[in-house]
């Protein structure tokens, strides 16, 4: 089997038959967001119940706090059905009925979690609320309809992003990617590039990563027009792999002597999440 024939086959399966006929074991913790849908890893409908203890939305200021619950309390499986910059599946495609199925609940549960004037808002913007990416979208719309306001607060968070807002250098980036992802959805015409320097100028500092570092800036320095060519994908690679070297380390030196939370969002991460 090629390399190209290896790739397409595992597609959506990360170990076992399917998966990638490689010896890459570190893909296996992290998402490829070019090879999934919405139906990546569904799991059956009514086989699971969803916990977030998290108060219903009321006011705009509080979206970004609820949104993170919400999110983390669908991961493993469903918080893709959240994001409507990932491609539906195919209306043939085997998993069709239970994407469709699972989103009209997910939809309905986000419902649940949002004051009733809230949910009157969303409904009365107009626009299609029927699946849960199209709900979140329209919701999306209502909390930040200040646009300047909010694209302006957005990029300042991204910004002003440090290492020293989080726990963990995992939390570090997933932070910088949500941020990130926000920005980008107010419409805002920031590179991917801006928050790669970020990533890379806030980790420089951290034990264990100078010399990591170091090699990346010199890949970037052999870009042309690293802001045009530095594409989102490129970004979130870098960080999937500061993720799974920060792990490494964290099995190196446990059990971790960790501070206490300093910000919102740790807080929120501290909180038991489960699926059933």
């Amino acid at each position: 089997m090629s390399d190209g024939e290896a790739q397409a086959t595992g597609s959506g399966t990360k170990a076992g038959p399917g998966a990638r006929s490689n010896r890459d074991w570190d893909e296996v913790g992290s998402e490829n967001p070019s090879d999934e849908d919405q139906s990546t890893d569904l799991p059956e409908p009514g086989s699971f119940s969803i916990f977030c203890p998290v108060a219903p939305l009321e006011k705009r200021g509080d979206f970004d706090g609820w949104f993170t619950a919400i999110e983390k309390s669908l991961r493993p499986n469903l918080h893709r059905l959240l994001d409507a910059t990932i491609k539906r599946p195919r209306r043939d495609s085997p998993n069709a009925e239970k994407w469709m199925q699972l989103s009209l609940k997910v939809r309905a549960w986000l419902a649940s979690k949002m004051d009733a004037k809230v949910v009157q808002e969303i409904m009365a913007q107009g626009g299609r609320v029927t699946f849960a990416d199209e709900f979140m979208t329209e919701t999306r719309k209502v909390m930040r309809d200040e646009e300047h306001t909010a694209l302006s607060a957005a990029i300042l968070r991204l910004v002003r992003t440090t290492r020293s807002e989080f726990n963990s250098t995992e939390e570090f980036i997933n932070a910088l990617e949500y941020r990130y992802k926000v920005t980008i959805d107010l419409k805002g015409q920031v590179p991917p590039y801006t928050a790669l320097i970020i990533m890379f100028q806030e980790l420089r500092s951290v034990s264990g990563f100078e010399t990591i570092i170091n090699i990346w800036n010199g890949e970037l320095c052999r870009v042309k027009d690293p802001a045009a060519n530095i594409t989102y994908a490129d970004f979130l690679a870098y960080g999937s792999a500061v993720v799974t070297e920060a792990r490494g380390q964290l099995l190196l030196t446990w059990p971790p002597n960790l501070p206490g939370p300093t910000v919102y969002e740790d807080r929120i991460n501290q909180q038991v999440y489960s699926m059933f």
